[in-house]
């Protein structure tokens, strides 16, 4: 770790002449050019529980063609069926029809049905590279990176379909590689590695990379209801945009400019209280009155009760609005099974769990009490409360608190808020499924409509200076390494940017180079390894706090001096970090994003 070395100069030594910077600067914009050219901008939007996909064409980019589904919804599950040969079969309702067919047959245990898969880029603790495996309903371990390319993969193809069947290019030269400029949205929350890994899955389905940009969803969403929020007609107009969806609750602050533009004021803040959080507890009721075994036994012999149920539980939840019981239809087959592998009654069960007086079970339906309910949803609608006070703690004169997403169709998360802050101060966008995907094509449009935003970690890159024994402090013994008979401190955190700074998109040349050199004449590459951290002041890149992101490999001439420099400057202010190296002597200069290992 450590190459390439820095000497101990200040940062601004060896600063690139303006010329270079100018030059960079059209690189970038001849990139942004390709997209702004593209003939459609198409956005996909992969959720936890639900996905769809939309487009508009850049001639008229407000008549946004979002797919709505056959049961009328512009969403479908986020359900992957593969065959036995680990082959892709349907996506979404399709896939779950097929896979009832395949229970009813019993061959459905050769086949690999996936669903809430997005939850395993967020999971913290858990190491996130291409190896990363999921698991099926039956535990059959495959590659993450694999199901959701295959996920994405079908919504291209469904979207190029859609743009050939149901649109006249008859005589236009449509070419999907090159005219369609793709988003696919991804929670803001997620850290560095969850969106590389993103990037990854969709350029292996096929789409460009120089043609594809992740969309924040929060972000997305604040695009499409900008227009649409009440009392929102003036400049330096604040809210907060609150996209609730079923895994994840993404928070974002931005301020209304002159030219309808948006600056973001805070960094993007959230967690995983989303609305599965209170499908979770619904399970765990039953667990509680059934038994965690013959629960298992149910959702693996009974899968299509199983889903049918969990169907019935998400349109009750959205519908329950505090008061009186909640009431859904309940699956026979469970009831069955528990009578016959306990020779019990229902009502046993729920004697003996404590519930007889708040849940009833009969005629095939189950009843219960409002104030049973209201704690399945407790932990995410505090956490949702507390998440937004926090925020109003932070930044001052907020007139506005939108929701959107899934979750926050709910009545009861609603009603909560509202009581809390205000009707006043809470609003619900419209469409609140489908704003995260209607804005995301939006922002594909007019990317310059998001003007600034902060910068929510420390980054910086790994160097090694000269060691001095006389400051043990900064050069601590066990980070002594010796090259060519010279001692250096390896692994200092030079830091590029604090977190918290505000950055502007559009002044990418402007951001600063940093000045590195190799260690030794004999070393024929270095290599450019970025870190992020949750610190502001990170002194080491080994810290607790500190995470490698992703490097670069510089090969270098053996011919040229040792003191030849490599400019490295990471680009901040878009949705993804970029990493732009330079070498001094060749002339040559690398921009890429990172990619995982």
């Amino acid at each position: 770790m450590g190459t390439p070395v820095s000497t101990p100069k200040k940062q601004n030594d060896g600063q690139v002449p303006g010329q270079q910077n100018r030059q960079l600067a059209q690189t970038v914009k001849s990139e942004s050019t390709k997209k702004e050219r593209a003939m459609i901008c198409a956005a996909i939007d992969f959720g936890t529980t639900y996905s769809g996909y939309a487009f508009s064409f850049a001639h008229s980019p407000l008549e946004i063609k979002a797919n709505y589904w056959p049961d009328g919804s512009i969403k479908t599950p986020t359900v992957i069926l593969l065959d036995p040969d680990g082959r892709f079969h349907s996506f979404g309702k399709e896939a779950m029809d097929k896979y009832s067919s395949l229970l009813h047959t019993k061959e459905h245990k050769q086949w690999f049905y996936f669903d809430r898969i997005k939850m395993v880029l967020y999971e913290k603790g858990t190491p996130l590279n291409l190896d990363v495996t999921i698991e099926d309903k039956e535990g059959k371990p495959m590659k993450a990176i694999d199901i959701f390319t295959m996920a994405i993969e079908y919504f291209v193809h469904q979207l190029v379909a859609t743009v050939t069947d149901k649109n006249r290019l008859d005589g236009l030269n449509f070419t999907p590689s090159k005219d369609i400029h793709w988003m696919v949205t991804v929670p803001a929350i997620w850290n560095d590695k969850s969106k590389l890994f993103m990037r990854n899955a969709a350029v292996k389905a096929g789409i460009p990379d120089d043609m594809l940009t992740l969309a924040l969803e929060p972000e997305a969403a604040s695009l499409y209801s900008r227009n649409n929020i009440s009392d929102a007609r003036f400049v330096g107009f604040r809210y907060i945009l609150l996209d609730a969806g079923g895994g994840t609750v993404d928070i974002t602050v931005h301020e209304l400019n002159e030219d309808n533009s948006l600056t973001e004021l805070y960094p993007p803040t959230g967690g995983d209280f989303g609305g599965t959080d209170v499908d979770n507890r619904f399970l765990q009721l039953l667990n509680d009155i059934f038994g965690i075994s013959l629960m298992q036994k149910f959702k693996s012999d009974c899968l299509e009760e199983f889903i049918e149920m969990m169907s019935e539980f998400e349109i009750a939840k959205r519908r329950f609005n505090g008061t009186g019981k909640l009431i859904m239809k309940f699956p026979a087959s469970l009831i069955e099974m528990y009578e016959f592998e306990s020779i019990n009654t229902c009502e046993h069960a729920l004697e003996a769990a404590s519930l007889n007086e708040s849940i009833e079970i009969k005629f095939g339906r189950i009843y219960i009490n409002a104030n049973v309910v209201k704690k399945m949803f407790q932990y995410s609608v505090n956490e949702i409360s507390n998440a937004i006070r926090n925020t109003l703690n932070k930044v001052e004169n907020i007139q506005k608190v939108v929701l959107a997403g899934g979750f926050s169709e709910s009545q009861h998360l609603q009603l909560v808020l509202t009581e809390t802050y205000g009707f006043k101060l809470l609003e619900v966008s419209s469409e609140p499924s489908g704003a995260v995907l209607k804005g995301a094509v939006l922002f594909g449009h007019t990317p310059g409509c998001i003007v600034a935003r902060v910068c929510p970690r420390t980054y910086g890159v790994a160097r090694m200076v000269k060691f001095r024994p006389e400051k043990p402090y900064s050069n601590p013994p066990d980070k002594k390494i010796t090259i060519d008979g010279k001692d250096y401190c390896d692994g200092i955190f030079d830091i590029h940017i604090q977190k918290g700074t505000k950055v502007a998109v559009t002044e990418r040349s402007d951001i600063k180079e940093h000045v590195y050199f190799r260690p030794s004449l004999f070393v024929s590459n270095i290599i450019v390894e970025v870190f992020a951290s949750d610190s502001l002041d990170p002194k080491y890149v080994d810290e607790p706090d500190c995470e490698k992101i992703g490097e670069a490999v510089i090969e270098m001439d053996p011919m040229v001096k040792m003191r030849s420099k490599i400019m490295v400057k990471l680009v901040f202010g878009g949705t993804e970090l970029e990493l732009v190296v330079r070498d001094e002597v060749r002339g040559e200069t690398i921009k890429t994003f990172f990619r995982l290992t």
